[in-house]
């Protein structure tokens, strides 16, 4: 199964794991959420013919951590989907996803919608075929 990587800030972990990595597993894939430098646990080195997800929040503009490991995905030329959860541009996370098609977390009453969110991701994901 492939697997999705999430990069996040730290700050915003509540929200990556109890809503953005929910709808994953009805997409088929599995995911692998980054976490504070200080925990070890950083994107791994080759996740060959995987996507990253990159969310874009206010602590994403400060996390130098968010920045690596983006760095690190640019280098490695693997797809990007970024996911806004809050107002911020892209841009204002890394000038490299500024131009890629982005996903925002929609809430209707403040309840994020998974079912959108699912659609909005499953539309920007590769088509996995022969994987692992």
């Amino acid at each position: 199964m492939p697997t999705v990587y999430v990069i996040h800030d730290s700050q915003d972990s509540a929200i990556v794991e109890d809503v953005l990595i929910r709808p994953l597993p009805i997409l088929g894939v599995d995911s692998w959420v980054s976490s504070h430098p200080d925990s070890g646990s950083v994107l791994p080195s080759d996740p060959t013919g995987d996507v990253v997800i990159a969310v874009v929040s206010e602590a994403a503009t400060q996390s130098d951590h968010v920045r690596s490991q983006l760095a690190r995905v640019v280098a490695g030329k693997r797809p990007i989907i970024p996911v806004r959860i809050d107002n911020t541009e892209p841009a204002r996370v890394s000038a490299d996803i500024a131009a890629l098609p982005w996903v925002a977390l929609r809430t209707s009453a403040g309840v994020p919608d998974l079912n959108q969110l699912r659609r909005d991701i499953g539309d920007l994901l590769p088509l996995f075929t022969d994987h692992r």
